[in-house]
């Protein structure tokens, strides 16, 4: 094992090229990193590491690529613990590009080890930051997102005490920004953190059994006890009449199963739609502001006000 920036390493086996050995310098772009040649048994993959399932199709090509043109990015890993006199080291970024070392048969991989240690407990900053980073190589499956997105909720309300109001909007605000999507998007993969386990696998199902998120996301809003049957009742209605039939049969019975609930059908309190129209108007008028210029007036606010104290029901619902 080396630890320091400046060795010898196989040129062909890290690098690609033609010479068998070459003196290589690798320096750390991020401050407190070193370069370290590791035993692939002392690298350990993250235990909350947010990708779960690897495309084995795609592991090999990887592993075909390193052994042609080299490992072209240094996995990153902390300390994570010592054991009969050696180190062992947690993933932080950079599974795949390990396990295609594995396919190939390498006894050791150079990594990039950051200063500080790691104990494999939860931590959201490095769970969001490896989400990230792996959707920009590989999308991640329903079933993940579903996943990232429970721990981040739960890390946050769990961060505040007893003050929890906004944890939620906080932690899925993180969410979505992570995996560069609408906060819509995040609220609905919050939804489907209450679906039943074994609808949740469906999701990522590759055979007709797949459960679409359209149709996931009603099931999930009903009790857990229910969901599995009301899927299996929706399924003989695609008997008779296909997807679309099973789809709306679905919706139906959920809003009708919620309703007997007593559970509010639109999923929002009448304050927060109260709020949502206020933000509206608000930033229609400084729009208006902004594109009349010097040119704005008393009677010009005046206007403003006027017209949007009557907007109608039908104009706001549009906007909205």
């Amino acid at each position: 094992m080396f630890s320091k920036e400046k060795y010898i390493v196989n040129k062909t086996d890290y690098f690609g090229g033609s010479m068998d050995k070459k003196v290589a310098t690798l320096k750390a772009r991020s401050g407190g990193l070193k370069v370290m040649e590791l035993s692939m048994d002392q690298v350990l993959p993250d235990p909350n590491q947010p990708r779960k399932r690897f495309n084995q199709a795609k592991l090999i090509e990887l592993s075909q690529s390193i052994d042609s043109v080299g490992l072209q990015q240094l996995p990153i890993v902390n300390f994570a613990y010592s054991k009969d006199g050696v180190d062992y080291y947690y993933i932080k970024a950079g599974e795949r590009r390990w396990r295609a070392h594995g396919l190939s048969k390498r006894k050791t991989i150079v990594c990039l080890v950051e200063g500080e240690s790691y104990k494999g407990s939860v931590d959201v900053d490095r769970i969001l930051a490896q989400a990230a980073e792996n959707s920009s190589r590989e999308p991640h499956t329903h079933a993940e997102i579903i996943a990232v997105t429970h721990m981040v909720v739960t890390a946050e309300i769990e961060s505040r005490g007893d003050k929890v109001h906004g944890a939620v909007d906080v932690a899925l605000n993180k969410v979505a920004a992570t995996f560069g999507k609408s906060r819509g998007w995040a609220d609905n993969y919050y939804t489907l953190t209450r679906l039943h386990p074994e609808l949740v696998e469906l999701l990522d199902a590759e055979d007709d059994d797949r459960l679409s998120v359209l149709l996931a996301l009603p099931i999930a809003r009903i009790a857990t006890s229910l969901q599995k049957q009301l899927l299996e009742q929706g399924k003989k209605m695609r008997e008779k009449g296909g997807h679309a039939l099973m789809r709306s049969f679905i919706t139906q019975q959920s809003q009708a199963i919620r309703a007997r609930s007593g559970i509010p059908q639109r999923g929002r309190k009448p304050s927060d739609d109260k709020a949502n129209i206020v933000r509206l108007a608000g930033t229609l008028q400084r729009q208006s502001l902004a594109f009349i210029g010097d040119r704005r007036s008393s009677e010009h606010k005046d206007f403003m006000k006027k017209t949007l104290g009557q907007m109608g029901t039908i104009e706001v619902d549009g906007l909205l």
